[in-house]
């Protein structure tokens, strides 16, 4: 399970949504836990390719996703990445991909997403 959290907008409860999204079919599946408030009636912003976002995440070990206290394998706060750059865990790269500016979602991986050569 890694917990990512972009910083840009106040977060509030995502309404009703108890649903995981598949991002690579079971393997890699995503649930937004808050979803970002819209500043002056916009929408949020979705977050794309070469975008420099700050990110905070947890990353622990989970038998299933439902799962949320296993033995923490990385925690970070404030970490600026440019989103295609492969500088994180292609769990976290592709979930990030999926979310919009300022919201926090609880993403599960299979293991052979969320380990890589990556540069951090």
């Amino acid at each position: 399970m890694v917990e990512i959290e972009t910083v840009e907008d106040e977060n509030v409860p995502a309404p009703g949504n108890d649903e995981w999204k598949p991002l690579m079919g079971e393997e890699l599946v995503m649930k937004v836990i808050k979803s970002a408030r819209p500043g002056n009636n916009k929408d949020p912003a979705p977050i794309q390719p070469n975008d420099a976002v700050m990110i905070d995440f947890v990353a622990r070990v989970a038998d299933d996703r439902f799962s949320t206290d296993g033995p923490t394998i990385q925690e970070v706060k404030d970490w600026f990445i440019v989103v295609g750059d492969g500088d994180v865990l292609p769990a976290l790269e592709l979930a990030i991909r999926f979310m919009d500016s300022g919201s926090t979602a609880r993403v599960w991986s299979h293991s052979k997403y969320a380990f890589s050569s990556g540069t951090r």
